[in-house]
């Protein structure tokens, strides 16, 4: 649920900064955008739930790998865009920033799917012996 959060907030913001008809939106567009960062946190509980106690730190350091790259790939890209659509609408970027966050909010949506079916499949009388038993657990 954090996740689906962070995305929607993400791409309020990122449709209130595009489409900004004054300078008073423009300025209050963070407002929509003020949960956009909670979605790392996100991906690391779910990933470091999904995979085994020996992976996880193989897990984090692939995650880190992956937040440092992404930056790299990112910013030539939305430059890339703000250059070529500046004349026409500067707020192009922002669009694709929004598209971007669109397809990760599916993946929140459906890993949250997963997780309810997940929980609906473990019979309520073993809910018990199953958090005794789940790898987060163990910790």
């Amino acid at each position: 649920m954090i996740g689906c959060l962070a995305a929607v907030s993400r791409i309020a913001g990122c449709l209130a900064f595009a489409l900004s008809p004054t300078r008073t939106w423009f300025y209050t567009a963070p407002l929509f955008n003020i949960f956009s960062h909670t979605g790392l946190t996100a991906v690391r509980s779910i990933a470091t739930k999904s995979v085994a106690v020996e992976e996880v730190a193989k897990l984090s350091s692939v995650i880190g790998v992956m937040e440092a790259l992404a930056p790299s790939i990112y910013m030539p890209t939305s430059s890339f865009i703000y250059v070529q659509t500046i004349d026409t609408f500067p707020g192009a970027f922002y669009l694709f920033d929004a598209a971007l966050t669109v397809v990760a909010l599916a993946l929140f949506i459906y890993i949250y799917a997963l997780v309810k079916r997940r929980d609906v499949v473990t019979i309520s009388s073993r809910k018990e012996e199953y958090a005794r038993t789940n790898e987060v657990s163990r910790f």
